[in-house]
Formats: structure tokens, C-alpha cells, sequence
């Protein structure tokens, strides 16, 4: 029996080269877009970290300046503290600390810690604070922290605040490679940078 085209039924199908062909297209094709995507949801995860941080510094912003009690006291301020060593750099922690002294983690009122971890293998990676972008040495840790009535931040580096910085750069990173900055001004600004 013969087709119109000339084959016979058992003719029809695939044959074992060209279903091996087949497969090795899709299994080429699969693993690209997988390779692909894991790249980008750890750029979308990196950016979404980078904006929790902000929004992090901004909460303890809003805190500092409309008189969140701490210990039934409200003559506090608030901050947020990050650091760089390893094994403390997977976690941000927002704290209240008495108004009358420095603003930083040292300082902090114990009961008022509230700590945020990142996740998913990211960390903070590196952090500075200067003067500039041009002039930001590195630091293990950063505190920023707000006193009410004004808006502006105090950004102290190391646990001491004997002079706060007007600039500083939180470098996050993902275990991918990808890397996200912070910045923070002691005017309040906060943007973030690729």
C-alpha cells in the first residue's frame, strides 16, 4: 500500500536522528531562558532589597520625627543601623536611641530593636561615608538616624558620631554578582544607583 506521496505508512514518523535533534533544540532552548531568568529575578529581587532599605531609612525618618515613643519615653530619636562585617551584613535594624545622646546603635534602647533581615542571599557589601561620592571611605558600619524637629539625617560611621558625615553609600549585593548602591544625604535625599 502507497500514499498519494509515494511512502509507505511506516515512513511517516520521526526518525531517531531527527527526534534527538528535536530534543537537543528544546533542551538547549529550556536551559537558556532558565539561565536567563535566574539572572533577572535576582536583578528584580536586588532592586525590590534596595528599595526595602530605603524605605527602611524612611521609616525610621517618619519615627524620629512624629514622636514614636520608646520605653514610654517620646524624648527619643530613630535610626537605622547596617554593617558590612560578615555575619552581621544580612540585615538592617531600625532603633530608638535617647535624644540626649549620640544617634547611633550604641546608644540604642534595647526593647526598641527592630530587625529586618534580607534574604535570598543578599547582603550589604560594602558601606562608606564622607564628605562626597568622590570622598567616601569605606566603613564597617553606618547608623542614620533622625532627631526630631529636623528633617535633615545624621549620618554617623564606626559607632561614633563625633563628626557626622553629609554623604553616604550602601552597597548591596546579590550572591549572583549583582549590585544595587544607596545613597543617602544629610539633607534627607535618598536615591538608589545600579
Amino acid at each position: 500500500m502507497k500514499f498519494f506521496n509515494g511512502h509507505t505508512p511506516n515512513s511517516l514518523g520521526f526518525t531517531l536522528v531527527e527526534l534527538l535533534v528535536s530534543i537537543s533544540i528544546f533542551v538547549f532552548m529550556t536551559g537558556l531562558v532558565l539561565t536567563r531568568y535566574r539572572s533577572f529575578d535576582q536583578n528584580v529581587f536586588l532592586t525590590n532589597l534596595a528599595h526595602d532599605v530605603v524605605l527602611t531609612v524612611r521609616t525610621a525618618q517618619n519615627y524620629g520625627l512624629n514622636v514614636k515613643g520608646a520605653e514610654n519615653s517620646f524624648n527619643v530619636g530613630y535610626g537605622v543601623h547596617l554593617d558590612s562585617t560578615s555575619g552581621n551584613n544580612k540585615s538592617t535594624t531600625i532603633f530608638a536611641f535617647p535624644r540626649s545622646n549620640e544617634a547611633v546603635y550604641a546608644q540604642a534602647i534595647t526593647s526598641s530593636k527592630i530587625t529586618q533581615a534580607m534574604g535570598r542571599g543578599a547582603f550589604v557589601s560594602a558601606l562608606c561615608a564622607g564628605a562626597s561620592s568622590s570622598n567616601c571611605p569605606t566603613r564597617n558600619s553606618l547608623d542614620i538616624s533622625f532627631k526630631r524637629p529636623d528633617l535633615d539625617a545624621i549620618i554617623c560611621a564606626n559607632g561614633s558620631c563625633a563628626t557626622p558625615h553629609t554623604y553616604a553609600r550602601i552597597t548591596l549585593s546579590s550572591s549572583g554578582g549583582s549590585i544595587r548602591h544607596v545613597i543617602v544625604q544629610s539633607s534627607g535625599q535618598i536615591s538608589i544607583e545600579d
